[in-house]
Parts: C-alpha cells; structure tokens; sequence
C-alpha cells in the first residue's frame, strides 16, 4: 500500500482525506450512542471503535507515505517498505520521459546492492545505465549542434537517441524543432538563390546593354575614321574642295580665277537644278585648295566680272553658283 500511495502523492492526500472522514463520521456515531445508549445496541459501539482504529491506522500510513513521497521521509534501498522492483519501476519511469541524470543515479544506487537483486534484475539495471549513458552522450552533441544551428547533425543525433528510448517526447519535439529549422533554412537559400540569379540575370541584361553600345561607338567611330580617310583621299591631307557653275544663259564662256591663277573655264550653264559638289565637266569646274580664305575672280566673254572671298574648310567641298541669283 504504502507504494501504491509512494508514486501517487495525490492518492496520497485523497487517502489521509478519506481517513479523517471515516473517523469524524465514527466519532459522531460513538458521541451520538452515548447520548442514546439506552436506544443503542452493543454492536454500534464495537463498529464505532473499528472504525476509529481503521481511520487512525489509515491516516498514519497516509501521512507517512506522503512525506516519503516529497522526499522529507527517505527510505533506504534495504528497506522491506521500499520494494527494489518500485525503485527500478521509478529509474525506468525517469528514463522513459528522457530524464537520464535522475534516472542514472537511481540505477547506479540500484546496482550498488546487486547482491540483492535476481539475475534478470541486474541484468536490466546494467542495460540501462549502458543506454542513460549513450543517450546522456548523444543529447550533448545533438543540444551542441542545436545551439549552432546544425540542424541537420542535431536531428541525426536525437533520432540515434529515440532508438535508444521511444517514448522520449522531449527528443520528439526537438526533432520536429530541427525539421522546422531546416524548412526555413530551406526557404531561406531558395529565396537567397532566387535573389543571386536576379542578379545575375540583371547584371548580364547590362553586359550586354554596355556591350552593344561599346559595339554601336566603335561602328561610329571606325564610320568617322572611314570618312576620313575617304574624305583625305579625296582632298588630302588639310585640303578641301571648291566647286563652282554657272546659271548665267549670257555672256558666254566663264573664266575662272582662284589667287590669280586660271583654274577652268565654264562654257556651260545650269538653266535648273545644281550639279553635284565636286563634279567636274563642262559646265562645272572644280579645285582642291588648302583650307582657308581664298580670292575668287571670274569673267565671261562679254566682260561681266565676279570677285569674291570664300572660306574652305579641311575635308569638305563648297559648292557656288555664279549668276543667276
């Protein structure tokens, strides 16, 4: 009994309640007889007294029980009150909610009176200290690693652990925990990844946007060089070009003078349009010159003159119409 109420502490109450009951409700029937004893038989008495005696009894070993079971009250292992069984009951009970520094000291003060116990007894006793011992190793590493946030490692650790015992729920919660944390780290690198290849997909879209316009500026610039080359070939070098026609129908041909000097004559006029800049037949004269100002003198056969200054710049033609205008 007093085992029953050892493990129980609230039985333990229940029963020391139960127990003052019974000897208020005697006390009553004893109190009330003697007032009655007259009306009362011999046998309420003998009841009354029975029940006073249960009722003490049962409130001592209630009380007794309860203060072993807050530990004021210790019992011995050799204790015939105290049953190996109930103490090896009690270690395996530690063990199997994951409590293995209690449940290891009740098995060490176990196996210290071996002589005592029956071969199958000792033989779970060392059973068990062997697995405290594995699982008390493994919850470090794995609480180490949790701390860190190797939830991977944790994991592998605490399920080494639930082989060991089961039914220890606390390891169950601290798995669930770690697969949690590793559904976050998860998401987290995927979002982190998403992000990288962002980038890399922007930073790529501007290589090639600084590519094509360092292609477009080369193309420019070999198009400048390319016309002025062109340009150089056709002018020379710090020359340009000066085209001169006539839109005059009178007068006849039309000399032409640059610095004094006859360079063409035109014996044709243009009644519409212009010729090209540059072009040199019949009715158009053309001359490369140094770039700079330049006197220009003309005169046809009927003596009718033109004088004038004319500015011609490196690589380009100036194109002039005498008459006509």
């Amino acid at each position: 009994m007093i085992e029953i109420l050892h493990n129980n502490p609230i039985v333990s109450i229940i029963a020391i309640c139960v127990c003052l009951a019974i000897f208020f409700t005697s006390l009553y029937i004893y109190n009330d007889n003697n007032k009655k004893k007259e009306e009362r038989k011999r046998t309420v008495k003998v009841i009354s007294f029975i029940l006073t005696l249960f009722s003490f009894f049962g409130t001592f070993v209630s009380i007794f029980s309860f203060f072993v079971t807050i530990d004021v009250i210790p019992l011995p292992i050799s204790s015939p009150k105290n049953n190996i069984e109930f103490i090896i009951f009690s270690a395996d009970n530690d063990f199997e909610q994951g409590l293995y520094d209690a449940a290891m000291i009740k098995y060490e003060e176990i196996i210290k009176h071996k002589d005592t116990l029956f071969v199958e007894q000792n033989i779970h006793i060392n059973a068990q200290i062997r697995k405290c011992e594995q699982a008390q190793k493994l919850k470090k590493t794995a609480e180490t690693n949790f701390n860190n946030k190797k939830y991977e490692q944790a994991k592998i650790e605490y399920r080494k652990i639930l082989d060991i015992n089961p039914k220890d729920t606390f390891v169950e919660k601290q798995i669930n925990e770690c697969e949690r944390q590793i559904a976050i780290t998860i998401e987290e690198q995927r979002r982190k990844d998403v992000e990288k290849e962002n980038r890399r997909i922007a930073e790529e879209a501007e290589r090639k946007r600084l590519a094509e316009a360092e292609r477009k500026r080369l193309v420019a610039e070999a198009e400048v060089e390319k016309r002025r080359i062109a340009k150089e070939k056709l002018y020379g070098n710090g020359n340009g070009l000066l085209t001169i026609y006539s839109k005059n129908p009178k007068g006849g041909k039309v000399s032409i003078y640059i610095e004094k000097e006859l360079i063409g004559i035109l014996d044709r006029y243009y009644s519409s349009g212009r010729p090209d800049c540059g072009e040199d037949d019949l009715g158009v004269v053309s001359h490369k010159l140094k770039a700079g100002y330049h006197n220009v003198y003309a005169k046809n056969e009927d003596n009718s003159e033109w004088a004038f200054s004319v500015y011609i710049k490196e690589g380009e033609c100036e194109l002039i119409p005498l008459g006509g205008e």
